[in-house]
């Protein structure tokens, strides 16, 4: 493991691919995953591994991300946390994302994904479930 893969930037940096290239451009072979990565949302699991969050991340559902802005981190060790405000589409107040990393070697190993916006959580809950396939 290099010195350059470890440090805060460039832990922060692979994060922010996920979050600028997947989610808000839609470029996800610009995202540096692990093989094996997964991502949790909300307690469920809606990526099962690189290619499975590159097929969803291509997919319409995430046509409806705007912007993301706003980003406070905490990095400690090769975890890393933020908390932004995303911009979707339908709604006109912004929705607040908390969102873990596990980056190791300069990849992408585990995402998990927390948010809120009031008056959205049934809704939000609904489309979790559709992409989990449960």
């Amino acid at each position: 493991m290099s010195a350059n893969n470890t440090s805060r930037e460039a832990i922060i940096s692979a994060a922010e691919c996920y979050i600028f290239k997947g989610l808000v451009e839609q470029k996800p072979d610009k995202i540096p995953f692990h093989d094996n990565c997964q991502r949790i949302e909300i307690g469920m699991n809606t990526g099962r591994n690189a290619a499975h969050l590159r097929e969803l991340l291509n997919g319409p559902i995430y046509d409806m991300v705007e912007e993301c802005y706003d980003l406070n981190w905490t990095v400690e060790g090769e975890q890393a946390c933020v908390f932004y405000k995303q911009k979707l589409s339908f709604v006109e107040q912004p929705v607040l994302i908390a969102t873990r990393f596990i980056v190791r070697d300069g990849l992408i190993c585990e995402i998990e994904i927390l948010f809120y916006n009031h008056g959205m959580m049934d809704i939000s809950g609904v489309a979790v479930e559709t992409l989990s396939g449960e």
